[in-house]
């Protein structure tokens, strides 16, 4: 009889330390980018931001309703078998799938026919869209920090880099909404 092959979970220590490690570097992140936005884009651009991200953020919570929670479960208890993480995990992509493009036609339909701050509300449109895509459920529940937390570095990084070279005006602020946006998806 041929053994499943089975999904050894990597050290907590080890997953603890990166887990650490980037939860700080996320706490300081902004107290270097701060700063430098406030005074860039001014108050009209950061309330911009502010107000339109946390109307999207809303469409995303709807969209994900403890999907990455409960999935991240799922795979944890699915250690039998590179198969059995497999059906999980597909059946949970498609769930979140569907859920969040219903979120999404929502998002994009008041967003059209709102006329306040359109251009952003468009931009994080695709930041709605694109967490369909994010992954980190599958990684923590296989116990695996190390590609997420690396990952989340190098966009926070990447993230940090675009807004001192590219955002110099206050009528940056949509290429900000736009960095901003995805970091959030990516890291």
């Amino acid at each position: 009889m041929i053994e499943k092959s089975r999904l050894k979970p990597k050290s907590i220590k080890v997953n603890y330390i990166y887990n650490m490690a980037y939860e700080l570097f996320a706490l300081l992140t902004p107290l270097i980018t701060t700063p430098y936005i406030s005074r860039v884009l001014g108050a009209d651009g950061v309330g911009i931001y502010s107000y339109t991200y946390s109307i999207a953020q809303y469409f995303v919570l709807l969209g994900n309703l403890g999907v990455m929670t409960y999935g991240q479960m799922v795979i944890a208890n699915c250690r039998e078998g590179r198969e059995e993480i497999s059906r999980a995990f597909y059946e949970l992509w498609l769930l979140r799938f569907i859920m969040i493009m219903i979120s999404l036609i929502i998002y994009m339909s008041i967003s059209f026919i709102s006329v306040e701050y359109r251009p952003a509300r468009i931009i994080l449109g695709i930041y709605v869209f694109a967490t369909a895509f994010d992954l980190t459920w599958l990684f923590r529940g296989i116990e695996d920090f190390s590609k997420v937390v690396i990952r989340n570095f190098i966009v926070k990084i990447a993230m940090i880099a675009m807004i001192f070279l590219i955002i110099k005006e206050a009528d940056d602020v949509y290429l900000y909404i736009f960095f901003c946006g995805y970091v959030h998806i990516f890291g």
